[in-house]
């Protein structure tokens, strides 16, 4: 609205200086034309006017004092009248935007006012009074220097903005500080303008004052906040920066350990063949030795001590073959030779093998039951240990199951065998099929072990594809079931 008020009053100026101008000519020109008039007009009478008849006198009178005379009188009054009206209005636009002017550099939140040419405060808004806290009153009349904080003054601060005032006549963009009433500094940015007169002299300055205490303190603290975090930051690269260089060097550790864990473990699966095959060798020996020395015929004292022997070199047998076994597994050696097997052949040369005639044993093949696709060997050992781990967990001359028959959905074969024991604990359940875990017994009864036998059967039947689980009620037995895959069946 500002900038279109002063707009139009710029394009008016021109049309109100043209009237008046005019108007000053004509207080010259409009006498000058009518002595004129008159001397063309007695000049035309003496020479023409003996002529003429009263009628054409009187007309010639009438025509130009009755007629002319007053149209040119009508027509300058007028025109006279609206430059004259036209001159107001435009001043009456001009005094309307003086004081919507001087309405917003009164309201403006900002300090603005006037000085003289010796700088000397001639007026003061109300933004300046909420800055500096200095009423009109008080201000009026004073030196721009009462508000120039001491420190400034003495640097020259006011000497500089003149010097660049009248050097370009206009100073923008400044920033300084200036004082309050009450003595505080405020931060401001400075706009300062030449004022001059209608004669082009200078008559003054107008002053505008914008408070920038929140503005710099907002990116005082927005700076402060960046220098935390670059600092956050550094400090963050550099706990990066060590604990990356730690982690190089455990790394560095962990390869070494793991090249050395590597050696240790290839030299004890060197001792671990070495052993078992310096072990089997002789228990081997001593097994033939005894069956030998059995067959023909002992005496009875010497047949049980001869017993004694064999069983426990069998038992010691059985745990090398245990520990090369988990030296396979644990190597990702072991090897599995699968061929379609006869489910029945399997139960039976493990109960064979076995040779624990003192049980009652219930064997059931389902009808039907498809052949497995398995290592057949290896099954034998599965179903030997867990038919072992029945004898051993069982009353004596209890009955053990071992049942055989196709697993709901078809694909695979399953084996089950049950004990009447005492049960696996609820808290044991997850653990038993773990490498050397032993669930131990409450009924006094000593049973022998090594916690090998059911992590081994695991990984076999694992290795074939297969699950094995066991379900179990404290007090009433177990029940180890696992499955194979069916053999494909002969074109």
């Amino acid at each position: 609205m500002t900038t279109e008020i002063l707009r139009d009053l710029a394009a008016r100026a021109v049309p109100a200086r043209r009237v008046v101008d005019a108007v000053k000519r004509l207080r010259w020109a409009l006498p000058l034309a009518i002595a004129l008039t008159v001397v063309v007009h007695q000049a035309w009478e003496s020479l023409a006017y003996e002529s003429w008849s009263p009628a054409q006198r009187f007309l010639e009178g009438v025509l130009i004092y009755g007629v002319v005379g007053p149209l040119v009188t009508y027509w300058t009054l007028d025109w006279i009248a609206r430059a004259i009206e036209t001159r107001e209005a435009i001043e009456a636009r001009v005094r309307r935007g003086e004081r919507y002017l001087a309405s917003i550099t009164s309201g403006s939140a900002d300090a603005i006012f006037s000085l003289d040419t010796e700088d000397v405060v001639q007026t003061w808004n109300r933004g300046a009074e909420e800055i500096f806290g200095y009423p009109p009153g008080s201000i009026i009349g004073q030196h721009v220097g009462v508000l120039v904080p001491e420190s400034l003054r003495r640097r020259g601060d006011l000497a500089s903005i003149r010097d660049r005032l009248f050097a370009d006549g206009f100073v923008r963009g400044y920033r300084t500080r200036r004082l309050t009433h009450d003595g505080r500094e405020v931060d401001v940015e400075l706009t300062q303008t030449l004022l001059r007169g209608e004669d082009g002299g200078i008559i003054g300055s107008s002053v505008i004052l914008r408070d920038e205490t929140d503005r710099i303190a907002a990116e005082t603290a927005i700076r402060r906040l960046n220098q935390e975090l670059e600092a956050r930051v550094a400090e963050r690269t550099r706990q990066l920066e060590a604990a990356g260089t730690a982690l190089r060097a455990n790394n560095d550790a962990l390869v070494a350990a793991n090249h050395e864990l590597k050696q240790l473990d290839a030299l004890k699966d060197e001792f671990v063949d070495l052993v078992s095959h310096e072990l089997r060798a002789p228990l081997t020996n001593i097994n033939a030795s005894v069956e030998l020395l059995l067959s023909n015929g002992m005496p009875d004292g010497a047949r049980t001590k001869l017993e004694i022997i064999g069983h426990e070199a069998s038992r010691l047998t059985r745990l090398v073959q245990g520990v090369l076994d988990i030296s396979r597994i644990g190597a990702g050696r072991l090897k599995l030779l699968k061929a379609p097997a006869d489910p029945a052949d399997l139960c039976r040369t493990a109960l064979m093998q076995l040779g624990a005639a003192d049980r009652d044993w219930r064997v059931h093949i389902a009808p039907g039951t498809p052949a497995v696709m398995a290592d057949a060997d290896r099954v034998v050992q599965v179903l030997g240990n867990l038919l072992s781990n029945a004898v051993k967990y069982s009353p004596a001359a209890s009955r053990i199951d071992l049942t055989v028959g196709p697993a709901p959905g078809g694909a695979d074969v399953l084996f089950s065998v049950t004990d009447q024991g005492v049960g696996i604990p609820a808290e044991e359940v997850d653990r038993i099929f773990e490498r050397f875990h032993r669930v131990e017994r409450h009924d006094a009864r000593e049973t022998y072990g090594h916690g090998l036998g059911l992590y081994i059967a695991r990984k076999i039947v694992e290795a074939h594809g297969g699950r094995i689980w066991v379900e179990t009620t404290p007090g009433a037995g177990a029940t180890f079931l696992f499955t194979l895959p069916r053999a494909p069946e002969e074109p």
